[in-house]
């Protein structure tokens, strides 16, 4: 075999074992603390422990409703707190979102990069420090959205000018613009 291939293997190899240790550490942390030190996190958690069933329990259930009427953006964290948050308990699922909202970013940025060039590259295994640890409901539907949306790369020749298919984002035109 090509010392070349076999260079290029052990490199991807390298950068996938470095990329799971990296994202593998950030679903950790979460679980390390009681309260990360994240500006808004007991914010979310209060809110996402009333929408579990908290806001069901005395004296709460007489200070608290729960109104869904003006949520429109940003309630992904919420949905999953309702559908799940009576099974999983508060305390499970705190740290189970927050441990989402901190790998999906950094998922979507590798997704992104896959989509535009075509594979993996030695660089993404450093995605996950990209994270920032505030705004978590954002985070985690934007990461999301940016995995869910951009699929893996579709084996395309290159058109006749030798550029780059265009991504193949949902809701976007394709082609060149």
């Amino acid at each position: 075999m090509n010392t070349s291939i076999q260079a290029d293997r052990l490199e991807l190899r390298c950068v996938r074992v470095l990329l799971l240790l990296s994202l593998l550490m950030l679903v950790v942390l979460p679980f390390l603390v009681k309260v990360p030190p994240l500006l808004d996190y007991p914010n979310h958690l209060s809110r996402l422990w009333l929408i579990a069933g908290g806001v069901r329990l005395a004296p709460v259930s007489s200070m608290y409703q729960l109104n869904w009427s003006g949520a429109s953006t940003n309630i992904g964290i919420d949905l999953l707190a309702r559908a799940f948050g009576g099974v999983l308990g508060i305390g499970l699922l705190g740290p189970l979102l927050l441990g989402a909202s901190l790998v999906l970013p950094p998922l979507g940025a590798i997704a992104l990069n896959r989509t535009a060039f075509g594979g993996p590259h030695w660089w993404q295994w450093s995605c996950p420090g990209l994270v920032e640890g505030e705004w978590l409901s954002f985070k985690a539907d934007m990461g999301g959205w940016l995995a869910a949306g951009f699929a893996p790369p579709r084996r395309r020749p290159a058109d006749s000018l030798g550029e780059a298919p265009a991504l193949p984002v949902r809701g976007a035109p394709r082609g060149r613009t």
